[in-house]
């Protein structure tokens, strides 16, 4: 799969997301780097090979959303996933949100995994 670079404005941000794939339910992660056609995805103990289809569950902004997304990228950090639609409507909930320092992935915790 090719991904050509996004044309985007890229927002650094703390954003807990929910990521909903095949049979479990949720893994909790940090949203870092957010533009209207992808998100950069800080993870703990998951491996999602490129191609994988998720959905996307965010909390915090004007309004919770749920997103369809691909995985194009995977370090040992994290995943970065294209948005299956551009989402221009996050964008204004971005203008609340101005990222704190970095945070530890342990802070996380308090999002469980859920596995059906």
């Amino acid at each position: 799969m090719t991904i050509e670079p996004t044309q985007h404005n890229h927002h650094p941000i703390e954003l807990q997301v929910h990521i909903h794939y095949g049979k479990r339910r949720f893994f909790c992660a940090r949203g870092r780097d957010l533009s209207q056609r992808g998100i950069y995805l800080d993870v703990r103990n998951l491996t999602l090979p490129t191609g994988t289809l998720i959905d996307l569950e965010f909390h915090g902004l004007e309004q919770d959303s749920r997103i369809e997304a691909t995985v194009v990228h995977q370090d040992s950090a994290g995943i970065q996933v294209l948005f299956a639609v551009p989402q221009p409507e996050l964008s204004p909930g971005l203008e609340q949100i101005s990222a704190p320092p970095p945070m530890a992935l342990g802070a996380l915790q308090e999002c469980a995994l859920s596995i059906i």
